[in-house]
């Protein structure tokens, strides 16, 4: 499971790990770790991440499933996506701290 794509979930909702945390009663550590592939990621908090984003299990585990061991063009798009999506939440970062 790719916790990656659940962080970019979170991010596209412009919520912080924190605020996240509290809004589904997880640990923020725990969400945190998951995000970052240190934990693998429980039924219980896929479920509540498909409730709150309002979408079906199988579809957000579809959009999760990690696909990194597999040489193909969907792949190689994920990534390149992955990696754009990357660069749009650095930008951003850059631009509230010119802001500030």
């Amino acid at each position: 499971m790719n916790g990656k794509a659940l962080k970019y979930l979170r991010q596209y909702q412009r919520l912080t790990g924190v605020d996240y945390a509290e809004r589904l009663g997880f640990a923020h550590n725990y969400i945190s770790q998951v995000e970052n592939r240190k934990k693998t990621v429980s039924m219980n908090m896929l479920e509540a991440y498909a409730s709150d984003f309002g979408v079906p299990l199988s579809s957000l585990i579809a959009f999760c499933e990690s696909v990194e061991n597999l040489d193909t063009p969907a792949t190689h798009m994920c990534d390149k996506m992955y990696k754009v999506y990357d660069w749009v939440i650095e930008v951003e970062e850059f631009h509230k701290k010119c802001e500030s």
